[in-house]
């Protein structure tokens, strides 16, 4: 899920992002951190992973895309994807240029706080739900072990303060599905089958069963 910053921001994060998304968003980082790095620790090559998703593509979650496109699968949302090649401050089309993203298959979901989610290996255990607000095409994720699932909201809530008390994360894409969208992981977090929640910015850490 996302690839976070890349290594070059190390050392050049102002030539790898450009001035404004450094200025906006100044990464934090340190060598040996970024995830090709993390997943050579644990002896795995991009080539070894079966897909990435997406959440969106703020600089923040896909400025380490490139060094790991040999992964099997890249996906996004056709929603994200096709803002995202317009004119827009929050993209730079650097980091994917040279990726092969596909689209998510969605389909109806009348479960889904938009109706549309994703069954991104066709059993079941992971199932992406189209959740707009943050931005045009946002994602969440949500994987199942038996009967119980974690979710994964990337920035569809920043965290637990975020959805329990339904504060709008910022930048904000559309504030009233950014809305739809926090009631929805604020659902989540009252459902006893919900063993966690992990939202991209959280200092707090993942949010389990115990202290929802």
């Amino acid at each position: 899920m996302d690839t976070g910053w890349s290594a070059d921001c190390v050392k050049h994060p102002i030539r790898h992002l450009g001035f404004g998304l450094w200025f906006a968003s100044e990464p934090v980082l340190k060598e040996g951190e970024s995830v090709p790095e993390q997943l050579l620790k644990i002896g795995l090559k991009p080539q070894d992973i079966n897909a990435i998703v997406l959440t969106h593509l703020d600089c923040d979650h896909v400025s380490g895309l490139l060094p790991l496109k040999e992964v099997k699968h890249i996906y996004c949302s056709q929603e994200e994807w096709g803002h995202a090649q317009k004119k827009d401050v929050r993209y730079r089309k650097a980091f994917w240029k040279s990726a092969h993203v596909e689209m998510l298959a969605m389909q109806d979901d009348p479960k889904a706080p938009f109706g549309k989610s994703c069954d991104l290996f066709g059993d079941g255990s992971v199932r992406v739900i189209f959740t707009p607000g943050h931005s045009e095409g946002s994602v969440a994720i949500l994987a199942y072990d038996g009967g119980n699932y974690a979710a994964f909201v990337g920035d569809d809530s920043y965290n637990r303060h975020s959805w329990e008390e339904l504060k709008l994360p910022g930048p904000v894409y559309d504030e009233k599905e950014m809305l739809t969208t926090l009631k929805w992981v604020q659902s989540l977090s009252k459902d006893p089958a919900c063993i966690g929640i992990y939202a991209a910015h959280d200092g707090e850490g993942p949010v389990g069963t115990e202290d929802k």
